[in-house]
């Protein structure tokens, strides 16, 4: 087993060893993103390894955070068996290692069925955070979104895709979403930075740090990076990262950030005035409608409930579900702020 700890992971990267891997670890945007971690420390180890032969057949990445301002945990982010070594549990392994290095500190979530389950089968973990929220479809193509997904509905996916675009088209002309004064933004300025600082503390309490390092090393991978053989990497089609401050009339009351990735929107931070949200829902919907989304995600509850009742373009939407959980001692965390973008959420 090969282990890298964060100060080590720069060097790593650039070593003979990582070079001669057919298949990376880690990739180039993730390495300076783990590096600019402002939540990280030198010693936390980010990186395992099962290596035979000079070849890499297993790995697992491990992501700095903290809980508040001083309990440090980290969250389990990438992990990857070659297909001829799969059932020998070589995952499992690099989990309780990385378990033991952690102190038993660990989180996960946003897993293939298959990973929760490797995850769960070590029975360190418990729920911390029950989420079910929605998915709202605007102008899919489901033929181009489900292509790898195997249907007898699939020769109908064009139709589909049409009658569902139509609907939203024919509602948003019927119902069209009042629009509040709003500005796009690229990094956060000083009424968002100021509005940040006031705002309650949320359990993973994202503030100025976290917020600017999330904005400025985005994982999502440009096209000079499109034949690294990084198995969770994709070239950048369409990818945008906004925030975006919402006004009642001429005075700020709160901004949200949003990231789209291939026609697929994500509300991944939202701080604003108590009962001011629906201001944010009228301002999402216009963006959404402007950008031609094929669906947004909302896994806050109450948000994807105000959504539900107040968004006026959407053709239908489904329930989708997503679980935070955690090695640490767990105690009535449920009523804790959690927000979509956060684990790696916000860069997946």
């Amino acid at each position: 087993m090969i282990k890298v700890k964060l100060s080590e992971l720069e060097g790593f990267f650039e070593s003979v060893v990582f070079q001669l891997f057919t298949v990376k670890p880690i990739s180039p945007l993730r390495v300076k993103s783990y590096v600019e971690n402002p939540r990280a420390n030198a010693d936390d180890t980010v990186l395992y390894m099962f290596v035979e032969n000079g070849e890499l057949i297993a790995f697992r990445t491990v992501l700095s955070d903290c809980i508040g301002k001083n309990t440090p945990f980290g969250w389990c982010s990438g992990v990857w068996v070659k297909p001829e070594f799969r059932g020998q549990k070589l995952s499992v392994k690099l989990l309780h290692e990385a378990l033991n290095d952690w102190n038993n500190r660990l989180m996960f979530t946003n897993y293939a069925p298959t990973s929760e389950f490797c995850n769960l089968s070590v029975q360190r973990f418990k729920v911390l955070k029950k989420r079910t929220g929605l998915r709202f479809y605007l102008y899919p193509d489901f033929k181009k979104m489900y292509k790898e997904r195997k249907s007898y509905f699939k020769p109908f996916f064009p139709l589909l895709s049409a009658t569902v675009r139509g609907i939203s088209f024919l509602k948003s002309l019927v119902l069209p979403a009042k629009a509040p004064k709003f500005v796009e933004l690229n990094s956060l300025d000083e009424d968002c930075r100021s509005f940040l600082r006031n705002s309650p503390a949320t359990y993973f309490n994202r503030k100025e740090p976290e917020l600017d390092w999330i904005i400025k090393f985005p994982w999502i991978t440009s096209d000079e990076y499109s034949n690294f053989m990084y198995p969770f990497s994709f070239a950048k089609i369409d990818y945008s990262l906004k925030i975006v401050k919402v006004f009642d009339d001429n005075s700020f009351v709160g901004f949200f950030v949003y990231t789209i990735v291939n026609a697929k929107m994500k509300l991944i931070y939202h701080f604003f005035e108590t009962n001011k949200e629906n201001l944010l829902v009228n301002a999402v919907t216009v963006l959404a409608r402007k950008n031609k989304i094929a669906y947004l995600n909302i896994l806050d509850p109450l948000l994807a409930k105000l959504f539900r009742e107040k968004s006026r373009c959407f053709a239908f939407s489904k329930t989708i579900s997503s679980h935070i959980y955690s090695s640490l001692g767990i105690e009535n965390e449920q009523n804790l702020t959690i927000f979509d973008g956060d684990g790696d959420n916000c860069f997946t």
